[in-house]
């Protein structure tokens, strides 16, 4: 079921906290794209669906909201229906693979790194599939979070579980290890159990079947975890927001509503710490190991 458009009162609010909006004339903004296009969407008249596709989900606009109107939601669900009818495009299959494209780039790193800011290839890019050739590379690390963390000595200490994502596994690996040695120091035992892709790239772009079948094995792998007692913690945003509300909300698996309350941003979970007095802030610089 889609959201209660008629929770909107036109106040705009959203539209003056929205990144997008500020940034390019192209989207009309998230009051306009979401509540009020919706209204012709759903008496199937013609509104420009392109609109949609400017919408990063940061979900700020949700957050600001008077009337708790979940525009993001409104503005995914939205986007995934007109693309159920048409073709997804190849721009489309690479952006939502992109955890392929992260493992398969580390692998010949840092050869990858040069050719992906190579200028034929930013010209390729931008020419063949629009992405601005001043759009920022990632930089691809041979040594990925996952095989520095299999390498090293585990400590003892109270269990911690991480869902560190493709971003840190495959590009900054630095901030997993930082994570795992600020845990460390306040006495924690990190644990990564077995991950995929949260999956979040392929539901932007379209598709589902291929995001629940990743849903499902995280959910299976994270369950396991938890019903041993062990919270978890991730550095990721998005990959957290999709754990613990894009499972249930729009991919509705099984299972997905009993990851909430033990997932938690890492930054939230040192907070905690802090405020039960239990964080030691005495960091050195992380190592390079």
């Amino acid at each position: 079921m889609k959201p209660n458009i008629d929770q909107c009162i036109k106040c705009s609010i959203c539209n003056a906290y929205c990144p997008v909006l500020k940034a390019t004339g192209l989207f009309p903004g998230p009051k306009l794209a979401g509540p009020d296009a919706e209204r012709f969407r759903r008496q199937r008249k013609a509104i420009p669906s392109e609109w949609l596709e400017y919408c990063d989900y940061c979900k700020i606009c949700e957050r600001v909201c008077p009337q708790n109107v979940p525009i993001p939601d409104l503005h995914i669900r939205s986007r995934l229906a007109w693309k159920e009818t048409r073709k997804p495009s190849y721009r489309d299959w690479l952006l939502g693979h992109a955890y392929l494209l992260q493992k398969l780039g580390s692998w010949p790193a840092p050869v990858s790194t040069w050719a992906a800011g190579w200028g034929f290839a930013r010209w390729l890019l931008d020419r063949g599939l629009g992405i601005d050739r001043r759009t920022p590379m990632p930089s691809y690390r041979r040594r990925t979070f996952a095989h520095w963390f299999k390498s090293r000595p585990r400590v003892k200490g109270e269990p911690v579980a991480y869902f560190h994502g493709c971003y840190t596994n495959y590009i900054q690996p630095e901030l997993g290890r930082a994570i795992v040695e600020v845990l460390e120091k306040n006495d924690f035992a990190v644990q990564v159990p077995p991950q995929e892709c949260c999956g979040l790239p392929l539901i932007s772009n379209g598709f589902l079947a291929l995001a629940s079948g990743l849903g499902k094995r995280n959910i299976q792998s994270l369950q396991q975890t938890i019903e041993k007692g062990t919270d978890v913690v991730f550095s990721s945003p998005s990959c957290g927001m999709t754990l613990r509300e894009e499972y249930e909300t729009i991919l509705d698996l099984p299972g997905a509503s009993r990851l909430k309350d033990h997932l938690l941003d890492i930054c939230q979970f040192l907070l905690q710490l802090y405020e039960e007095g239990r964080l030691n802030p005495r960091f050195n610089e992380v190592r390079e190991t």
